[in-house]
């Protein structure tokens, strides 16, 4: 068991301007990676290349 202060660190990644919540998406296109609600907004155009 890990005392305060030890093992692997977390990082949470955040959208400016921060949403009250913050979708959980990650798209692939041609040219780049879409995360947060710019995949969400695409996911009807490019369903296969969405996770969420």
């Amino acid at each position: 068991m890990s005392g305060k202060g030890e093992g692997p660190a977390i990082g949470i990644v955040s959208e400016r301007p921060t949403p009250a919540t913050t979708p959980s998406y990650v798209a692939f296109t041609d040219s780049e990676r879409l995360i947060g609600d710019a995949a969400k907004n695409q996911v009807a155009m490019n369903p296969i290349n969405t996770v969420f």
